[in-house]
């Protein structure tokens, strides 16, 4: 199972693609993680790998990633600061 594409709002998606913005990702299905990672890419977006799904809790409502759209160095701020 993988999660991803829950962070950011429908509206950001469509007009943030291609903008150097990050769309957190998790799970540990090696071969599904490599599937969501291009489709990341596909997308216009740059994959960040949070861990396994356990560590998905800042992806959740009142989390620290909840609602993000950042770059990879506004999403490693956000954990860090979490």
């Amino acid at each position: 199972m993988i999660k991803a594409f829950n962070h950011m709002g429908y509206h950001d998606l469509a007009s943030l693609s291609g903008q150097d913005q990050a769309i957190v990702y998790a799970g540990s299905d090696q071969k599904g993680l490599e599937i969501v990672a291009q489709v990341i890419k596909d997308f216009g977006f740059v994959p960040y790998y949070l861990g396994d799904l356990s560590q998905t809790r800042p992806l959740q409502p009142a989390g620290s990633l909840f609602g993000a759209t950042e770059d990879v160095g506004g999403i490693k701020a956000l954990l860090k600061n979490s």
